[in-house]
């Protein structure tokens, strides 16, 4: 079947049988470094009127050990940079939101084509940072992090829903945290091998489920060029498409059986449509936010720097 793209028209978005396609932006710059200074400051964030590279300059992500500590804040550009000094970049905290319609259905994106590390490439639903000195926090502690509540990462990802999507919700959704991944990828794709820019995070994933009813979404198309529903047969085909580029973090968590499949057959547990009785989750799986899984790249994206974490079992 063909996926259900979500088209754009004045301040709403109407689903309709379409092939993908793509809502192009202008031309974005670069930002200057800043390192966090004050740990009393806390501010409201806003998307409005800012550029990428203002995001790059001020937003400050949360450094973080292996075992997801925190250590410190840098800016995002910071953070992403590759150098001698820090070849895969600083790790730091992230989250990847999976949406899923009342269908079952996964919610995708594809980044907007001036997107400064890893444009134009297909990806879940939303990916972004927790930010240091927000209000509301965005930095969780390790006992909600251990409860599985994630209070922190829950409203990053409102926050970036609304400010990527635009999606708006009349019932408050309501986010799964599953587990962590700990993985790295330099942007050969659109820098070669001598590619300044990377992702090295530690990646909190999220599920929900949309409403029947009740949700609009207004796409910015400074952060997303394109956007569809795909069900499993949907995503397989898409990935089989040699057209389409994707996100080496989201490429992971879709071809290991451990983790997307497994989401997906036990989504009914996870986040159930509105309305259906909730069905027992395993055990294993319930207790999987409190693992942290450690992944290398494909090799495409590990640029100069080769093989450097593995895939064992989580800590």
């Amino acid at each position: 079947g063909h996926c259900c793209r979500v088209i754009l028209l004045g301040m709403r978005l109407r689903l309709a049988v379409l092939g993908l396609g793509m809502l192009r932006v202008a031309s974005l710059g670069r930002g200057v470094p800043r390192r966090l200074r004050s740990a009393s400051l806390r501010f409201a964030w806003s998307g409005e009127g800012r550029s990428q590279e203002d995001f790059m300059e001020s937003d400050l992500c949360i450094a973080v050990s292996e075992d997801d500590h925190v250590v410190n804040a840098f800016s995002k550009k910071d953070c992403h940079r590759v150098d001698a000094a820090q070849p895969r970049g600083v790790l730091h905290r992230a989250f990847s939101v999976f949406a899923f319609d009342h269908q079952g259905r996964l919610l995708l994106q594809q980044r907007a084509a001036d997107k400064i590390t890893f444009p134009g490439v297909w990806t879940n639903t939303c990916c972004s940072h927790q930010l240091s000195q927000m209000q509301p926090r965005e930095e969780d502690s390790q006992r909600e992090i251990l409860d599985g509540s994630v209070p922190g990462t829950k409203a990053a990802a409102r926050r970036k829903l609304w400010h990527e999507l635009g999606l708006q919700s009349e019932r408050e959704l309501d986010f799964q945290f599953i587990t962590r991944l700990h993985y790295w990828a330099i942007d050969t794709q659109t820098h070669g091998l001598d590619s300044p820019w990377c992702e090295h995070e530690v990646d909190y994933i999220l599920v929900t489920r949309l409403p029947e009813e009740g949700v609009t979404m207004q796409v910015n198309p400074e952060e997303v060029q394109a956007v569809t529903f795909a069900s499993p047969k949907d995503l397989e085909d898409m990935l089989a498409d040699d057209r389409n580029t994707w996100s080496p973090w989201f490429r992971i968590v879709a071809t290991d059986e451990n983790f997307l499949p497994r989401w997906w057959g036990a989504l009914d547990a996870l986040a159930p449509a509105a309305g259906s009785a909730k069905v027992p989750l395993d055990f294993e799986l319930e207790r999987e936010h409190r693992k942290i899984y450690r992944m290398d790249p494909d090799p495409v994206f590990m640029g100069k720097s080769g093989s450097w974490l593995w895939r064992e079992d989580p800590a």
